[in-house]
């Protein structure tokens, strides 16, 4: 067992409900849900059950970059992480006799037969009833669900919550005591700016109807032929640094995220982009609050780096006149693109202003459309710029 586990308030509730059939996490931004689950997850290995647990997204590349990234760190920061116990074939990893098989949910020939002690739905509300009815099918243990509650219908309020072996554990940041305090700062100045944001993001409540900036996108796997590429990279910290390609043709912008990773420095980014092979000869249309970086940049060879302009309205009416693709394999874009809304006047009115909160791979994409999609001539379609 793990000495001096530091937990939080969400672990502790997960695990005092770990007899419940079906345990639901609803919680706001930087709640702790996800990492509380994964502690509780590798308790329970560590336990000696000798469970099977499986941990699934809507797509297993999704997942990859995020709650198998977390669970692997967790693991390391505790000194558990054995590369060797992982099988990278299989997406399989071994502790104290439990297997942790990762998997997308749409990989039904992985999942057929396989029955599980706990299967935990990561983001769930990307998911639909059908995946869960699949699950709790094949799991005669728990059921594990997470979400943020930002649809004001969805089927885990209708056809979960309701059940008599539910149990709903809320949880907001303040439930967080590893929160850095500038995201603190950032979430509780949502009840200044949007009442809506601050009671999904902030409260942990169900979220009212708005209208979505991207109300429209279609996945799509490669970029066609004939396009003109350029990158948006937005720098970050405790916010994650965020590098989206953006590939343009004929009214038609595709976007693929490469990268969306918090706690990176400098050379950290440029050894990934040269690991990435991020071509040198693209241009880069980098967060011009950042100079010094962009130098950095400079100095590693990417020398099309360029200072991004930093419109946001017209930036994002550039991007809105295009049919828009995103990359299947671009998880954070994608849950991205689908909470970024308009802000609300005094009177609940929409205004043509964006709520600054979870864009930041957004606004990557948006410092490269704004020079490769161009502003449209008078009586004609929008033609094609090279910036």
């Amino acid at each position: 067992m793990i000495k001096d586990l530091e937990v939080t308030p969400v672990y502790q509730q997960t695990w005092d409900n770990k007899h419940m059939r079906i345990i639901a996490h609803q919680g706001g931004s930087r709640s702790s849900k996800t990492y509380s689950i994964i502690q509780y997850l590798i308790m329970r290995a560590l336990s000696g059950e000798n469970l099977k647990i499986t941990i699934a997204r809507k797509s297993y590349t999704w997942l990859k970059t995020s709650a198998m990234e977390d669970f692997k760190d967790i693991l390391k920061q505790h000194g558990l992480y054995n590369p060797k116990a992982l099988h990278v074939t299989n997406h399989t990893y071994d502790l104290n006799g439990t297997q942790f098989l990762f998997v997308g949910l749409d990989e039904s020939q992985r999942l057929r037969g396989r029955k599980q002690d706990i299967f935990w739905i990561n983001e769930a509300n990307e998911s639909s009833l059908d995946d869960f009815r699949q699950a709790i099918m094949r799991t005669p243990g728990q059921i594990i669900l997470d979400y943020n509650p930002s649809a004001q219908h969805h089927w885990i309020y209708e056809q979960v919550l309701n059940r008599e072996d539910c149990v709903l554990i809320k949880s907001t940041y303040k439930d967080n005591p590893f929160l850095d305090e500038e995201l603190r700062r950032e979430i509780e100045m949502l009840q200044f700016t949007d009442a809506d944001y601050w009671r999904i993001y902030g409260l942990s409540e169900k979220g009212a109807s708005a209208e979505r900036v991207f109300p429209d996108y279609e996945l799509f796997k490669d970029v066609p032929q004939g396009t003109v590429t350029a990158y948006g990279l937005d720098f970050g910290f405790n916010h994650p640094t965020a590098l989206v390609r953006a590939d343009y043709r004929d009214g038609e912008l595709y976007l693929t995220e490469c990268i969306y990773r918090s706690h990176i420095t400098m050379p950290e980014l440029i050894a990934l982009m040269k690991q990435m092979k991020i071509p040198k000869h693209h241009t880069i249309y980098a967060d011009s609050a950042r100079p010094e970086y962009i130098g950095e940049l400079h100095t590693a060879g990417f020398l099309n780096t360029k200072a991004a302009t930093k419109l946001v309205t017209e930036g994002i009416d550039r991007m809105r006149r295009c049919i828009l693709f995103v990359h299947r394999d671009s998880g954070h874009l994608v849950k991205e693109m689908n909470n970024y809304c308009w802000m609300k006047d005094s009177n609940g009115h929409l205004i043509d202003q964006p709520i600054k909160f979870m864009d930041d791979a957004i606004d990557a994409a948006r410092y490269a459309a704004y020079t490769i999609v161009a502003r449209p001539k008078r009586g004609s379609r929008a033609s094609m710029v090279v910036g």
